[in-house]
């Protein structure tokens, strides 16, 4: 009896480390063609949050490296540009030029702060 309960304890352990260890590779799949920057954006997911949320997180950071947004600064978002994110749990907001967004897919408009500074664009 001892046995076959032990053999089941460790066969659920095997298949949630197998799970774990699928789930991970198709979220690296996801952003192997990215730049670092991006990259390291979807580090900040983080392998449990991905599990949790979904793709949501992933999926923003994808649409922000295919325009060439950057991720929202502390500070806002510099002067003309919008902060936005996608309408799903976890998204990472970006900061976006005031019009160009809008035709790409429907994103919520989160803030629009005043920043002089443009040269995190860069």
């Amino acid at each position: 009896m001892k046995n076959k309960f032990l053999k089941i304890i460790l066969i659920f352990f095997i298949s949630l480390i197998i799970l774990i260890g699928c789930l991970y590779a198709i979220r690296e799949v996801k952003v192997y063609n990215l730049s670092n920057y991006y990259k390291s954006l979807a580090r900040e997911c983080g392998l449990i949050n991905s599990l949790v949320i979904g793709n949501c997180c992933i999926s923003s950071i994808k649409d922000m490296a295919e325009h060439n947004f950057k991720a929202e600064p502390s500070s806002g978002c510099p002067q003309g540009f919008k902060a936005m994110a996608e309408s799903c749990r976890g998204s990472i907001s970006f900061c976006a030029p005031g019009n160009s967004i809008n035709d790409l897919f429907n994103p919520v408009i989160k803030k629009s702060d005043d920043f002089q500074d443009n040269e995190w664009m860069k």
